[in-house]
């Protein structure tokens, strides 16, 4: 007489079966996938931020684009307004692409 041992199969938990066709994910790589694939399209959609500033042929030119001149700092445009002129745009970047502009050596180029 032989005696035969049957054991019970274990519980199925979701997403961790044994027999899995080649194409077929578990919800954990379906969610991997997602967020990397997600990092990377943010990645190529994001605008760079150093751009080069533009320098301008005048002041008439700048003043199309600034209304009262660019100043290196807020301090330059906070003499600007104590002397009399309108408070300028300030960007250091814009102002030192545009240095020829500032005459006066004050911080401003093309103050109005």
């Amino acid at each position: 007489m032989k005696i035969e041992v049957i054991r019970p199969e274990p519980p199925e938990r979701p997403g961790l079966s044994a027999a899995r066709t080649p194409g077929q994910e578990t919800p954990v790589k379906k969610s991997l996938i997602a967020a990397v694939s997600l990092a990377a399209s943010a990645a190529v959609l994001v605008p760079s931020t150093a751009h080069a500033a533009t320098t301008y042929a005048n002041c008439t030119a700048m003043h199309k684009a600034y209304k009262y001149g660019v100043a290196k700092s807020s301090a330059a445009a906070s003499y600007q307004v104590r002397h009399g002129h309108h408070r300028p745009t300030v960007s250091s970047k814009v102002y030192y692409a545009n240095t020829k502009s500032d005459r006066d050596h004050d911080g401003t180029a093309c103050e109005a």
